[in-house]
C-alpha cells in the first residue's frame, strides 16, 4: 500500500498502529530513543498498547530464566527512561539478578517509567482475566476473605520501587489536579487532605514536599491495596523521605509499619545529620493519640485507593463503606520505635547538630564516651 496517496489523517493513522506492532513485537526499550518522532508517537500511545507491551517485557524477562539463565539487562545510555525497568538499590546481588522478573508481575512492572495508577490497575485486570496466568494469580492472588475462593480480587505486590520516591518536592495541588479527569479530582484531592492530615498539628505547614500525584497514589496503592512492604529496599522509601523531608510521607511510612532501624539506622542517621530534630523525634517516639488517628487515615486512604481504582474501571456502582468512628478509649504510654546509642549520638555530634546531641543527651539519657566527649570538646559545643 502506498501510503503517500492516502489522505494526511488517514495515513498518519496507519504510520501509529504500524509503529505499535513493531513496538510489541520487537520489545527494544531503544525503539523510542531512535529519532524524535519515534519517541512522540509511542509516548502518546493507547493504553492498551502500553500495558501490552509492560506484560511482554515482564514474559520476556521471565521466561528467559529459564533458557538463558537469569535475565541480562540490555545495556542503554539511557537506562532512567520509561520503556526500561529500573533496578533496585542494593549492593547484596548481582545487576542481573535485579533485573530478572519474577512471578511478581506488579512488582517488575512498576519499574518502568511507563507505568501509572491507571496502567497499573489495567494490568491487573488483564492478567486476572486471563486463565493462562492460573497459576500466578493463584499465588500472589489476594482475595477478600479467608475463605477459600477461586478467583482473586487483587494481585500482591511485594516491593515498591525506588523510582517514586527519587524526588519530591512542594507541588501546587491544583495545577496537578488540572490535568486529571474530572470523575477523579474529587478521590485524589481527598487523598491529598487526608495524608497531610497525618502530619502532627504542631509540625503541619502549607509547604510540606512530596512526591508527584501519579508516583503518590502508586505508592498508596502498593501498600494499602497490593500490601507491598513499606520497609522495601532495606528502609530505602524511608530514608529518601527523611532525605527530602517529606512530612506526609515520614508519617504514612510510620503509620502503616515502617522500621527506622533497617540498614544500621539509616533514617536515624541522615536525620541526626541534617540537624532535623523534628524529624528524629517523630521517628523515636510514639504517641498513643497520633497512632488512633493514624488508624482512621489509613482506613480513609485504603478506601479512597478502592474509590480511584473503582473510578478507573469504569464501574458504575460504589458501594460506600462505613469508615469507624475514632472513639476515647484510655491512653497509654507506648515505648520508643527505635533505643538511640552512641554511636547516633557522635553522628549528631560530628554534624554539630547541637539540639539533637541536647535531646539525645537529656531525653533519652545517650551517654557519650570518651571520644565523643573530645569531639564535642574540639568542635566547641556551646553551654
Amino acid at each position: 500500500m502506498n501510503l503517500l496517496i492516502l489522505p494526511v489523517e488517514v495515513s498518519q493513522l496507519l504510520t501509529n498502529q504500524l509503529l505499535y506492532q513493531i513496538l510489541l513485537t520487537s520489545l527494544n526499550p531503544n525503539l523510542p530513543i531512535v529519532c524524535r518522532k519515534l519517541r512522540d508517537v509511542l509516548d502518546h500511545a493507547p493504553k492498551a498498547v502500553k500495558s501490552e507491551y509492560l506484560l511482554g517485557k515482564w514474559l520476556e524477562s521471565y521466561t528467559s530464566r529459564f533458557v538463558s539463565g537469569l535475565y541480562r539487562a540490555q545495556k542503554s545510555s539511557l537506562l532512567d527512561y520509561k520503556f526500561v525497568p529500573t533496578t533496585y538499590p542494593s549492593s547484596s546481588s548481582t545487576p542481573n539478578r535485579r533485573g530478572a522478573a519474577t512471578c511478581d508481575i506488579l512488582s517488575y512492572i512498576a519499574r518502568f517509567g511507563l507505568c501509572t495508577p491507571e496502567l497499573l490497575g489495567q494490568v491487573e485486570r488483564c492478567v486476572l482475566g486471563k486463565r493462562y496466568y492460573g497459576n500466578i494469580t493463584q499465588l500472589y492472588g489476594l482475595f477478600e476473605t479467608d475463605e477459600p475462593a477461586l478467583y482473586p480480587h487483587h494481585l500482591a505486590c511485594h516491593t515498591v520501587p525506588e523510582r517514586i520516591v527519587r524526588h519530591m518536592d512542594v507541588y501546587r495541588t491544583a495545577s496537578e489536579l488540572a490535568c486529571a479527569p474530572d470523575i477523579l479530582k474529587a478521590p485524589l484531592l481527598h487523598m491529598i487532605d487526608t495524608l497531610e492530615s497525618m502530619v502532627p498539628s504542631a509540625l503541619r505547614t502549607t509547604s510540606m514536599p512530596r512526591p508527584c500525584l501519579a508516583h503518590l497514589e502508586l505508592l498508596l496503592r502498593f501498600i494499602l491495596i497490593h500490601r507491598a512492604t513499606p520497609n522495601s529496599l532495606q528502609g530505602y522509601i524511608l530514608a529518601a523521605a527523611i532525605h527530602y523531608q517529606s512530612l506526609p510521607l515520614i508519617s504514612f511510612l510510620l503509620a502503616v509499619g515502617a522500621d527506622p532501624s533497617l540498614k544500621d539506622g539509616i533514617a536515624i542517621q541522615l536525620a541526626s545529620k541534617k540537624g532535623w530534630l523534628d524529624g528524629l523525634r517523630l521517628l523515636v517516639e510514639r504517641d498513643d493519640r497520633l497512632e488512633l488517628q493514624w488508624k482512621y487515615h489509613i482506613h480513609t486512604l485504603r478506601e479512597t485507593m478502592h474509590t480511584l481504582a473503582a473510578l478507573r474501571a469504569q464501574r458504575n456502582r460504589l458501594v460506600p463503606r462505613r469508615i469507624p468512628e475514632l472513639g476515647r478509649p484510655k491512653r497509654q504510654k507506648l515505648g520508643d520505635r527505635f533505643k538511640l546509642g552512641t554511636a547516633h549520638l557522635k553522628a549528631a555530634v560530628r554534624s554539630q547538630a547541637w539540639d539533637i546531641v541536647v535531646y539525645m543527651m537529656q531525653n533519652k539519657s545517650v551517654i557519650p564516651d570518651v571520644d565523643t566527649l573530645r569531639l564535642m570538646e574540639a568542635l566547641g559545643m556551646p553551654n
